[in-house]
């Protein structure tokens, strides 16, 4: 069964658009409250093995942020919604596919995992236009420190899975203080 997990999303109309174009697509809809956000994805996607729990969620530690699942959706599919959605003015800042570990997650679990992800990739991002304004200046001033705080950001991605927001800003502060001595 094909499946996309809805999670606050709004508005309303966004809701709607996403209904509709899931329809066009064959792809079932569900929204997940606050209070299922401590279930294991793959209960919430029924997958076989894994049953709801009757405890009650703790309301106060349930996410903010909306998330799209995707589970057991072509990749096409996929792309597809999501271009639609974006031709209709709507975007999902926090989206995931269906994974073997994320299925053992809780909804929650995999809400922060995905929030935190988008926080260190668009840290990087900022980064990295500041390493490129860093290495027109490099050409100008030829200094070792400037030079280091740049290859300090290209070994960042070294780090795959272990980049962190934390390293992240020790590189952005190396490679500010560097560059702000021939500002």
């Amino acid at each position: 069964m094909s499946l996309i997990l809805i999670y606050q999303m709004d508005p309303m109309e966004k809701q709607e658009t996403l209904l509709s174009i899931a329809k066009d697509l064959d792809l079932e809809v569900k929204e997940i409250s606050q209070g299922e956000v401590h279930q294991k994805v793959g209960a919430l996607v029924g997958l076989e093995g894994y049953k709801k729990t009757d405890e009650k969620g703790d309301l106060s530690r349930a996410p903010e942020s909306e998330m799209v699942l995707f589970a057991n959706v072509e990749r096409q599919k996929i792309y597809d919604t999501i271009d639609r959605l974006r031709e209709e003015g709507y975007t999902i800042p926090h989206k995931a596919a269906l994974t073997r570990t994320t299925q053992d997650w809780t909804f929650r679990m995999l809400v922060n995992h995905i929030e935190q992800e988008n926080k260190t990739v668009r840290a990087y991002t900022r980064l990295i236009s500041r390493v490129k304004k860093a290495e027109v200046l490099q050409v100008k001033v030829e200094d070792k420190e400037l030079q280091k705080a740049i290859e300090a950001a290209y070994a960042l991605r070294d780090l795959g899975e272990d980049l962190s927001e934390r390293n992240i800003r020790e590189v952005q502060v190396q490679l500010d203080e560097a560059m702000a001595k021939h500002v």
